[in-house]
């Protein structure tokens, strides 16, 4: 279990490091937004399929 949800954090902050990029050089904001819903997406449906996983993810920022 512990190593699905690395493995999900992980891919997370690569999205988050690709949405920072495009940010920074002033990219098209119709990609960022694209980005940024696509990420939104993929946690809703990750989170939906399973609480623990939610509720490990939310206690690893505190």
């Amino acid at each position: 279990m512990m190593l699905l949800f690395m493995l999900e954090k992980n891919q997370i902050s690569k999205n988050f490091m690709f949405i920072q990029i495009f940010y920074v050089l002033g990219l098209n904001t119709s990609i960022l937004h694209f980005l940024m819903n696509g990420l939104k997406k993929k946690m809703e449906n990750l989170f939906s399929k399973n609480q623990i996983l939610h509720r490990n993810y939310l206690i690893s920022f505190l």
